[in-house]
C-alpha cells in the first residue's frame, strides 16, 4: 500500500468516526446529562452530518489529517471544535442555525468574529482553520 493510499484510508477513518459520533447523539434523550439537557434534535444531527461532508471535501483537497472534536451540548446543539496551529474554529450546529467563531492566537481574550452561516459555507470556515 502506498503512502497516499494509507493517507486516504486514515482520512476516511476520521470522517467515518465523526459521522458515527454524531449519529450516536440521536440516542440522547431528554436529560441525557442528568442535569436537564435537551434531546439532540434530528434536524441538528442531519445538519451536522452535512457539515462533516464539507469537512471531508476540504480535508481531501488539502490532503491533511487534522480533524475537529465533536460534542453534544445541553441546549441540543452540536459543536465542532478544531484547533490547528495557532487557530481555533468552533462551529455550532443548532436546530435552524449554524454559527462559526474564530480565535487566533489560541490564548486570545476575544474571538476574531462570530458569524451565522449556512451549512454550505462550512468549507470556507475549514479552509480558514487549515491555512
Amino acid at each position: 500500500m502506498t503512502e497516499q493510499e494509507r493517507s486516504k484510508l486514515t482520512l476516511l477513518g476520521q470522517v467515518t468516526n465523526l459521522r458515527h459520533k454524531i449519529e450516536s447523539f440521536s440516542k440522547f434523550g431528554a436529560n441525557w446529562d442528568e442535569e436537564g439537557a435537551q434531546a439532540i434534535p434530528q434536524t441538528a444531527i442531519r445538519s451536522a452530518l452535512r457539515v462533516v461532508e464539507h469537512i471531508a471535501i476540504v480535508l481531501q483537497r488539502k490532503n491533511t489529517l487534522s480533524a475537529p472534536t465533536v460534542l453534544p451540548f445541553p441546549d441540543g446543539s452540536i459543536v465542532f471544535k478544531w484547533i490547528h496551529g495557532s487557530k481555533e474554529l468552533n462551529i455550532t450546529v443548532e436546530v435552524n442555525n449554524v454559527i462559526a467563531q474564530h480565535w487566533q492566537p489560541l490564548n486570545a481574550y476575544h474571538s476574531l468574529g462570530l458569524w451565522s452561516i449556512s451549512v454550505d459555507d462550512t468549507s470556507e470556515q475549514v479552509e480558514w482553520v487549515l491555512t
